[in-house]
């Protein structure tokens, strides 16, 4: 009557509720009409904010129906798998607030529809109720890290041949979730190996609908930081990459999950064009991609961050590909980025993670190669006031003291500054004397003393 002839005021409900309460014991004796009161307790369950006393109920007539004599079309099979169901939504409704309970129940579930499987293979071995338990109970108990219990769970649904016909969708499900527990069993562990094989397996797989592409995403990450960069695969990022590209989650996933996702995209994008700059504008691409997920709030201070070094490079390849006027756009949006990331976090003090010291150095360099295109006094400046910040914060590697050097070079060309160039030749020694002895660094440092000693006449200068 539920399912067939539901009258929308729930008078049906009613009426079987009252006939039901109807039931003297001698009727009640009676397999079909314990299997039927439990099935109509079943249906209720779905309707009720605590379904665990219904189910419970309902599990307790399907017990009690088993000790009757079998009749046509309540045969142990079809009562056991009824009853199957019943544990399987028992298991869930238990998961949060009794784990063993719910663990306990879920496996007799189990027991009670495979064993209805092995007796008519025809009648269940189609059905979802099995394949769908097996795959949930996989993730929890990936969950817990039983990466082998979970694999037994999954190996069932595609190897064993009575759910050789469970739904297609289905085992797609539980073959992606099977390439999902391969990665996060190399993520949990760490081992490069391991991460390498999966993430080979994912690549290679026909796309399938358990398999989390954040996951993946995840593992490739890990991969590369546990991994000489000599020792990657280059081949197998830029598969990977391509395979992530392809499959970006849609608006049904949260969106915390597609910010992870397009993030550690950009982020693969841009370790491969570290050594292909001609990624560069496809790396800048996924991190305005990113961005555009924060839907105007504040995005992390790191993903700016990481925005803004990727113009710095696209700039960089711009002026070795002749695009000067492209080159300086990017570098005037990278160093004023930077240095409003940097402001903000020197104002945050001790209570910001964010390497401030570092955006200031960076901010100076954009502003340094800013001023080689605009020929402007001012961004030369703007390039030492950025670079003497960092070194004051702490930030006072030879890179920044060669970099600070080469401003204020910059700087006496612009100017003729006396001051300039001594200063300039005094941080070529520095970074000189820190290890930086770059055939650049030396160069310049070279020029100095000569450019020193066309001022001077003094020979000393060019020792």
């Amino acid at each position: 009557a539920l399912e067939y002839d539901p009258l929308p005021d729930g008078s049906t409900s009613t009426r079987i509720v009252n006939a039901i309460a109807m039931l003297e014991e001698p009727e009640l004796a009676s397999r079909p009409v314990r299997a039927l009161v439990a099935r109509y307790r079943f249906a209720c369950s779905f309707h009720e904010a605590d379904p665990a006393p219904a189910l419970r109920a309902a599990a307790a007539d399907l017990d009690a129906a088993l000790q009757f004599p079998v009749q046509l079309a309540y045969e142990d099979h079809f009562v056991r798998h009824v009853r199957g169901q019943v544990g399987v939504r028992l298991a869930l409704a238990l998961e949060e607030a009794r784990p063993q309970e719910a663990e306990d129940v879920g496996a007799k579930a189990a027991e009670d529809l495979m064993w209805a499987v092995t007796q008519n293979v025809a009648a269940y071995g189609s059905h979802l109720s099995l394949p769908s338990f097996l795959i949930a109970r996989a993730e929890r108990k990936a969950r817990v890290n039983d990466f082998e219990g979970a694999r037994r769970d999954l190996a069932l649904i595609l190897e064993d041949p009575r759910l050789m016909n469970a739904p297609q969708d289905t085992r797609e499900q539980a073959a992606g979730r099977m390439h999902q527990l391969a990665l996060e069993e190399g993520i949990r562990i760490g081992e490069a190996g391991r991460l390498e094989s999966a993430l080979r397996a994912s690549v290679s797989a026909a796309p399938q609908q358990g398999l989390s592409w954040l996951v993946v995403a995840l593992a490739a990450k890990r991969m590369i930081a546990a991994l000489p960069r000599t020792a990657l695969d280059r081949q197998l990022l830029h598969d990977l990459l391509a395979r992530l590209h392809a499959n970006q989650p849609d608006s049904s996933r949260s969106i915390e999950h597609r910010r992870q996702h397009q993030s550690h995209v950009a982020g693969l994008t841009m370790y491969l064009a570290r050594d292909e700059p001609a990624l560069l504008g496809t790396a800048l691409q996924d991190y305005d991609a990113t961005l555009s997920l924060h839907d105007g709030l504040d995005a992390p201070p790191e993903l700016l961050a990481l925005r803004a070094d990727c113009q710095l490079q696209n700039a960089k390849r711009m002026v070795t590909l002749g695009q000067d006027v492209a080159a300086e756009d990017l570098l005037e949006d990278a160093a004023a980025a930077f240095l409003a990331l940097a402001q903000q976090g020197a104002g945050q003090g001790q209570d910001s993670t964010f390497r401030h010291d570092v955006a200031f150095s960076k901010a100076g360099e954009a502003y340094h190669r800013l001023a080689g295109l605009s020929n402007l006094d001012a961004h030369v400046r703007t390039a030492i006031d950025c670079f003497e910040t960092s070194m004051r914060h702490g930030n006072d590697s030879h890179q920044v003291q060669g970099l600070l050097g080469d401003s204020y070079y910059r700087l006496f060309r612009m100017t003729r500054s006396g001051s300039a160039l001594e200063r300039a030749i005094e941080l070529k020694r520095l970074a000189r004397q820190r290890g930086g002895e770059s055939r650049e660094n030396l160069s310049v440092s070279g020029r100095l003393h000569h450019m020193k000693w066309q001022v001077s006449g003094d020979e000393r200068d060019l020792v």
